[in-house]
């Protein structure tokens, strides 16, 4: 009799990304760390495009202003800005008032 030797079957072996990746998606806290490294690229992308200011904007106002918790500018500060304002422009107060987050002047 003969022998028909049969070919062996082609071993496919993984490369070493191959390997690299599978070792790291076996692994859920590194899975984890990947995804939250990624959000936090996007949101350094993206998210100066989504606030209403830029962030090269210094407000010379604010700037010897201690940190607060409140918004700013405070109620008692508005009356002694919009007169030094005024006075810059070179008119004279009318009326002013306060109504919620606005300040309407009326100016001759």
């Amino acid at each position: 009799m003969t022998d028909i030797a049969a070919p062996a079957p082609a071993v496919v072996g993984r490369s070493l990304w191959g390997d690299a990746w599978a070792r790291l998606k076996a692994n859920r806290a590194a899975m984890f760390s990947l995804y939250y490294l990624a959000f936090i690229a996007l949101i350094s992308v993206f998210g100066p495009s989504l606030v209403p200011h830029e962030y090269t904007t210094i407000y010379g106002d604010y700037v010897r202003t201690p940190p607060s918790l409140s918004a700013y500018p405070k109620p008692d500060m508005i009356q002694t800005a919009l007169t030094d304002a005024i006075k810059r422009m070179r008119v004279d107060i009318k009326e002013w008032h306060q109504d919620g987050s606005r300040v309407i002047v009326t100016v001759t």
